[in-house]
């Protein structure tokens, strides 16, 4: 992936809604740029099918609510605004072989999931999680999107096409737009011609060290050159507004009612342990867990790097926020460095739990936070990447086994774990303590995440690791027969249907 069309805002660090960037937020997208360019979907009697495709189980889908989303973004709820939160009271009903909403009576939709093991080596070679095909059908016109999720809520609208009456299907072109400000071909070009274009971590430390800047101003200055219609004050206060919507975030989890599927027990057990606690590694972990426990309840939170992992960074930055001689504007400027640190991680490996398991996710999460804590409490360039380092060589090899599909178990406690972790990066960052350079670690990284089987990245058929084991097998059971998230049907395509939509979807012809 080529980091010049990455941007900290856009790809790193941004609004959310959970439980999932990959399988919550990014069929939403897609769902919501189909849904505004077939236009007045609902108005008449109208019928969408929706195939999940390189699948190897419904069970992630189904437990990051995906369908939901979809029907969110059908609906029109932008999965970039405030209102997309309707999408949590969504019921959705099953009317014989078709799934409706209330609030969309004309519409039916279907879920399908297509376990063709070619088109899943096809989406590998593209670095995609998955792909999504949407056939919207209503009277004389129709349309058909072909996307993909890339991971980390970042999406691909590979095609579209358009029929109405008898006319022939028409190729549709369709720029996905980012949260935020737009990146466009004259930022990339312009970022190309200038020292802030970095590749490496060793090429971000020697332009710090040469500036006498820290890593966070060469961040914001690059956001600068690649967003030539926003100034730097207002890429500052978008930064704050995610530290914002953090914070608030933080108090939700600990106080409110987001609660998960499988956590409310840690809810209210939490809750309690903070009134009481005065540690401030506790209260840290306490944070983490409450951030996760807004993703998990489709609440809208920050990815950093990804919704699995949000809970780390703002927990970190709020625990050194409080101490003396700390600021707002000091966590919002390091800010930049946590998402600079992601955008070189996720250019040379992954941020995608599916495609790295977990080292991916909480991995990234943790070195971005110590990257901020190492910033904020005066460390050098090499010192911040050196805590970033420390964060994924402790982090190498993690699975992504979710129990049920859901981003609870292990997740929940995880990004608990991990914040605290990252402090102690910090402490080894600032100690100079960094032996393997990080672009042998991101070797090492990449080469891991590869190793690791399938069965380990996102609980892909739910029967392995934590999600295998008695426990866990037992709680996915009770799941399926008790949460509504597990209700709606998906039907395994079959060869017949598999060709209709090959015949006429050019990206998904193997």
């Amino acid at each position: 992936m080529d980091i010049k069309r990455l941007s900290v805002y856009s790809d790193a660090i941004r609004p959310i809604y959970g439980p999932s960037s990959s399988h919550t937020y990014a069929p939403a997208k897609i769902a919501y740029h189909a849904a505004s360019s077939f236009a007045e979907i609902g108005k008449g009697k109208t019928e969408v099918e929706v195939v999940f495709v390189g699948a190897d189980s419904d069970m992630p889908f189904k437990g990051h609510a995906s369908d939901k989303a979809i029907i969110g973004g059908m609906l029109m709820l932008d999965p970039d605004s405030e209102e997309f939160a309707k999408t949590r009271e969504l019921v959705p009903r099953k009317a014989i072989d078709t799934i409706q909403v209330d609030e969309f009576p004309n519409v039916s939709f279907r879920f399908f999931i297509d376990k063709d093991p070619k088109k899943k080596i096809e989406l590998e070679k593209k670095k995609a999680a998955f792909g999504i095909y949407i056939r919207i059908e209503e009277a004389d016109r129709m349309m058909e999107v072909t996307g993909t999720s890339l991971g980390g809520g970042n999406v691909n609208i590979e095609e579209m096409k358009s029929r109405k009456g008898s006319e022939t299907f028409s190729d549709l072109f369709l720029e996905v737009d980012h949260p935020g400000y737009l990146v466009t071909e004259t930022g990339w070009n312009a970022l190309e011609r200038t020292e802030y274009n970095v590749q490496t971590f060793e090429q971000l430390v020697d332009l710090a060290t040469i500036k006498g800047k820290r890593i966070c101003d060469i961040a914001i200055e690059r956001e600068a050159i690649i967003a030539p219609r926003s100034t730097r004050a207002e890429i500052f206060a978008y930064m704050k507004r995610n530290w914002k919507i953090m914070e608030k975030n933080m108090n939700e989890g600990l106080t409110g009612d987001f609660r998960g599927e499988l956590s409310s027990k840690t809810a209210e057990s939490l809750q309690k342990f903070v009134a009481k606690s005065n540690d401030k590694y506790q209260e840290t972990c306490a944070r983490a867990v409450a951030v996760s426990l807004v993703g998990a309840s489709m609440g809208r939170i920050v990815s950093c790097p990804t919704a699995g992992s949000a809970g780390i960074l703002p927990a970190v930055a709020y625990t050194v926020s409080q101490e003396p001689g700390m600021s707002e504007n000091m966590v919002v400027e390091s800010m930049f460095t946590a998402g600079i640190i992601a955008l070189l991680v996720k250019a040379r490996v992954s941020v995608s739990g599916m495609q790295h398991g977990c080292e991916a996710e909480c991995g990234v999460g943790r070195a971005m936070a110590a990257a901020l804590e190492t910033e904020m409490r005066g460390g050098n360039p090499r010192q911040v990447v050196n805590a970033a380092s420390r964060a994924i060589v402790e982090s190498l090899g993690l699975p992504c086994d979710p129990i049920g599909g859901l981003v609870e178990v292990p997740c929940v406690e995880r990004n608990g774990a991990c914040a605290v972790a990252a402090h102690n990066d910090a402490t080894m960052g600032l100690a100079d303590f960094g032996i393997v350079p990080i672009e042998e670690v991101l070797q090492v990284m990449d080469q891991v995440g590869k190793d690791l089987k399938d069965d380990y990245k996102e609980g892909k058929n739910g029967a392995h690791g934590l999600a295998g084991t008695p426990t866990g097998l037992r709680l996915s059971e009770n799941l399926q027969t008790t949460s509504p998230r597990y209700k709606i049907p998906y039907r395994e395509i079959n060869d017949a249907k598999r060709a209709d939509i090959a015949g006429r979807i050019r990206y998904f012809r193997t």
